[in-house]
């Protein structure tokens, strides 16, 4: 008896190590607990009415708006959105089903996660956790599973692939210009160069024409690469200093990350702000030095099950 408790209370040391999978589903065997997942979690997981019924009353691709009966609002940011873990990056999907005008009971599924959560078909309005694979297992006796060894097919294989998410960081001083840098949805190989990096003397510079300056763009540019094989999914900028002293190139792209930021704020109801930093602000452990800016590029990649998994 004692065996059996200590392995019940195991399941929460397994599940704070799960991981998401293509294959995931909500299985056949219920018990009930599936659906109460949703209601214990966090807006990156599930999220539910859980003061009173509501109606919604904007849905966009950045967030879905509810209010209540009671006149309470609820926003809830959707779309891709990525949380860490143990220093790993992993790309998330939030998703509604609902569209406005939609009612809802309190207790009803507003948005969630379908990396993890798929629609109840047993309690319409809810979810239900994916637990994982369903297989076909036999149980044999040969090399691939001497001692506590299985194996699985290639169909199973396919099921378990996961993604995580690569965060390339591309600093440049302020002097410098960007030129060619990869957009969102993009899909980029390991060779792929994700930008080039211009030092002033030779950024649109009018003393050279065009051939000089595509030679000395060839003997000077610096050219990161993406060093991984995945698609662009977002693209941020942050700068430490006055956006005034920023290159005429970095001011267009610190621009255009500071519109989508409001652009996510407003629509989740919270006050904007701009991509300019102070030493608190760290890469990887490191502050950005004054006068530079970090352009910083997350790449979702696929992960294969592989051998251990």
């Amino acid at each position: 008896m004692k065996t059996a408790t200590k392995r019940i209370g195991f399941i929460s040391i397994q599940q704070a190590q799960g991981v998401f999978a293509d294959g995931y589903e909500v299985s056949p065997l219920r018990t009930g607990g599936e659906q109460v997942i949703a209601h214990r979690t966090n807006d990156l997981f599930a999220t539910a009415a859980q003061y009173d019924d509501g109606e919604v009353v904007k849905v966009d691709k950045h967030a879905i708006h509810v209010r209540y009966g009671n006149g309470e609002d609820v926003r809830v940011e959707l779309g891709r959105r990525f949380g860490r873990a143990a220093g790993v990056v992993y790309p998330h999907d939030v998703v509604t089903d609902l569209k406005v005008g939609d009612k809802l009971k309190r207790g009803d599924t507003i948005a969630y996660n379908r990396k993890f959560f798929a629609p109840d078909t047993f309690n319409p309005g809810g979810v239900a956790w994916k637990a994982g694979v369903m297989a076909r297992t036999a149980l044999i006796d040969n090399i691939d599973t001497l001692e506590d060894g299985s194996t699985i097919s290639a169909d199973m294989a396919v099921k378990l692939n996961t993604q995580t998410t690569e965060v390339r960081t591309v600093e440049v001083r302020f002097d410098q210009s960007i030129h060619g840098l990869v957009k969102e949805g993009e899909h980029v190989d390991l060779e792929t160069i994700l930008c080039t990096i211009e030092d002033p003397e030779t950024a649109d510079n009018p003393l050279f024409d065009e051939t000089s300056m595509d030679t000395l763009r060839r003997m000077s540019a610096m050219t990161p690469r993406s060093k991984v094989t995945g698609t662009v999914r977002r693209v941020e900028v942050y700068y430490h200093g006055e956006f005034e002293d920023l290159s005429e190139s970095l001011q267009g792209l610190a621009t255009e990350s500071d519109r989508k930021r409001k652009r996510r704020a407003r629509a989740l109801g919270k006050p904007a702000f701009d991509g300019q930093v102070d030493t608190s602000f760290r890469i990887r452990g490191r502050a950005l030095d004054p006068d530079s800016l970090a352009i910083q590029i997350y790449i979702d990649h696929n992960v294969p099950a592989g051998v251990g998994d």
